[in-house]
């Protein structure tokens, strides 16, 4: 799943955690889903983050 997608599922996830109907059980797994997913997208962009800061040292020492 790209960034993008996790994000969309993330969306959906607080929109189902919103609605009363939805169960205690389903509750939790959507509460561990989107942990899971916000960790993923929180690592992606620390990664893009060194990059952007290594191609700015980069750029900077040329």
């Amino acid at each position: 799943m790209n960034f993008d997608e996790s994000i969309k599922r993330l969306k959906e996830i607080c929109a189902k955690l919103d609605d009363d109907k939805t169960t205690l059980e389903d509750t939790v797994a959507l509460y561990k889903e989107g942990m899971a997913l916000s960790e993923e997208c929180l690592k992606r962009i620390n990664d893009i983050r060194s990059e952007l800061k290594e191609s700015g040292e980069e750029i900077g020492e040329a």
